[in-house]
């Protein structure tokens, strides 16, 4: 196990490598990256983390990591998740442009790139100034202003994200791109999936980059950061470089992927600046930093009722009812029907049930409505929980909605789990599930009681929002009741067990450490310095 440190704090800079995590989205795009912060701080002398992401996180990443130094807030991830102007608007990603350089120590470019700033990636292409040195930028993929930053400030970066997101290009981007930039494109498709020497090539622009090119960004790159409106665009790519495929271009930005290949293959054509690392999990950093493990502990009146709910035969724990975000976004069912389903599946299976309510306050309203003898069969949980895995650990089944982090951490405490997937990746983990034995068939969101389809019905949690869609009648409940009820059974037969213990223990291999083998290649490119990182390139001026 490795020693206790605590992270380094953004001092001596000369003597420094300082990275800014720049993390955008719901708590479980944001975590990951956070442990991966702290681990990589931790665990390297001479790097210093600084980690930016949404105000509205601060909260429970102090209490879950302290002494991670935390950057200027960002506005509201719900309201990101929305989409809401106030988030991707210029006054937002202005504040991320604030972030980053208070991070980095390093000076604000003015905008339009008017007057000189030799640290902006421009200035210095133009003056043959010297790249700033010590310093990276980590963003995940909800954060794609940090790409563009990094370039105008002249500094490498590294883009790393918990799971591949399910978006593909539009079927007409690449028409449009060859219109637009046809030497581009041309050089990029000639490159393919890695160019001469590791340079970008086309596998990068499929695989993650294609937003990047879209118009969404190509206005502010050129008004704010005086960059060309797309990536690369002011690269000649190989018409000088003697014909070899990619020469000319500068090395493939590395993304990090969160996951384990144990659970997902990795896909034929990613390029090879794609990595797997496994996953980002709460346990890796419990284990290996036992100064947190202290202050992970599960509350008295949790374990009270966890020791009841073994005694008396039965299951071996409660059902862990975690749907995240997902009720304070306005995607799952009224508050007061999805509790009746919720509870009477618990009662036909013989359960009692443990329910995070993700800071969903009409969850936790509604549950306090509750008569006593019902409160008593499913013990809410209303605040955040830093033992989020030691509380999977003492589960009987985990019932979610198949987020990413949920889905890992199950799987690494080996317990069953059943899924509802809602939206995004999640019912592609759903079915990785079941494909490899490790769950019964996903359920359909009717099974929690919804009546109707998505909506955001009550809005934000912080606006006491209730639910999205209808709610469902008397019959339809009993009827999801019942559905739910027997796939929580079917979660515990001796099939399902067994996959899930054999999960576990492959995932307890050293080579599965995603905090470890994701700090180290962030650091292997961090330590390369000025002039010698894959990640570091000056972007040529706009115009």
């Amino acid at each position: 196990m490795a020693p206790v440190h605590q992270p380094q704090q953004p001092q001596g800079l000369d003597s420094l490598v300082v990275v800014a995590f720049v993390a955008m989205g719901t708590r479980g795009d944001v975590q990951p990256l956070a442990a991966l912060a702290f681990h990589l701080a931790a665990t390297r002398p001479g790097v210093a983390a600084v980690f930016i992401t949404h105000a509205a996180h601060a909260p429970w990443l102090r209490d879950l990591l302290p002494g991670l130094p935390l950057g200027a807030g960002l506005p509201h991830p719900t309201a990101a998740a929305a989409g809401a102007a106030e988030v991707d608007g210029p006054e937002a990603r202005e504040a991320v442009v604030a972030a980053v350089c208070g991070a980095l120590d390093l000076p604000t470019p003015p905008p339009g790139g008017g007057g000189p700033h030799a640290h902006g990636a421009a200035g210095a292409a133009r003056d043959g100034g010297a790249r700033p040195s010590g310093r990276l930028v980590v963003f995940n993929l909800f954060a794609l202003e940090a790409y563009s930053i990094a370039q105008a400030l002249g500094v490498g970066c590294v883009a790393a994200h918990p799971y591949p997101p399910p978006a593909a290009p539009p079927a007409s981007f690449e028409r449009r791109l060859a219109a637009a930039y046809p030497s581009l494109h041309a050089v990029l498709r000639a490159a393919g999936r890695g160019g001469a020497g590791g340079s970008v090539g086309w596998g990068e622009v499929g695989a993650w980059m294609w937003p990047l090119f879209t118009s969404r960004w190509g206005a502010w790159r050129q008004e704010r950061l005086a960059l060309p409106p797309v990536p690369l665009a002011g690269w000649r790519g190989g018409e000088d470089g003697g014909g070899s495929p990619g020469a000319g271009l500068p090395p493939a930005v590395p993304l990090l992927y969160g996951f384990s290949e144990l659970v997902a293959p990795r896909p034929g054509h990613w390029p090879a600046s794609v990595h797997t690392t496994g996953p980002w999990l709460q346990r890796h950093l419990r284990e290996r930093h036992p100064g947190l493990a202290a202050a992970w502990q599960l509350p008295p009146e949790l374990l009270e009722f966890l020791d009841a709910c073994t005694e008396g035969g039965g299951p071996p724990g409660p059902v862990v009812i975690d749907f995240g975000s997902m009720g304070a976004m306005g995607l799952l069912p009224p508050a007061p029907a999805l509790l009746e389903v919720l509870l009477q599946a618990l009662e036909a299976a013989g359960m009692r049930g443990v329910l995070l309510s993700g800071g969903w306050a009409a969850l936790a309203d509604a549950h306090a409505a509750l008569p006593p003898p019902r409160r008593a069969r499913l013990h809410l949980l209303a605040g955040p929980l830093c033992a989020h895995d030691r509380l999977l650990a003492r589960a009987a089944v985990v019932l979610h909605h198949g987020g990413s982090g949920t889905v890992a951490a199950a799987l690494a405490a080996g317990t069953p789990q059943v899924v509802v997937p809602l939206l995004y990746d999640q019912p592609f983990w759903a079915g990785r599930l079941e494909h490899a034995g490790l769950a019964p068939p996903p359920l359909d969101r009717s099974a929690l009681g919804g009546g109707g389809g998505l909506g955001r019905g009550g809005g934000r949690a912080d606006e006491g929002g209730t639910g999205g869609g209808k709610a469902a009648g008397p019959g339809e409940l009993a009827a999801a009741a019942a559905t739910l009820a027997s796939r929580l059974r079917a979660a515990l037969s001796p099939g399902i067990a067994r996959a899930c213990a054999d999960m576990a223990a492959a995932l307890r291999s050293p080579e599965e450490c995603g905090i470890e083998r994701g700090a180290e290649l962030i650091w292997r490119q961090a330590s390369l310095g000025p002039g010698g990182s894959a990640l570091s390139y000056a972007e040529p001026a706009a115009g």
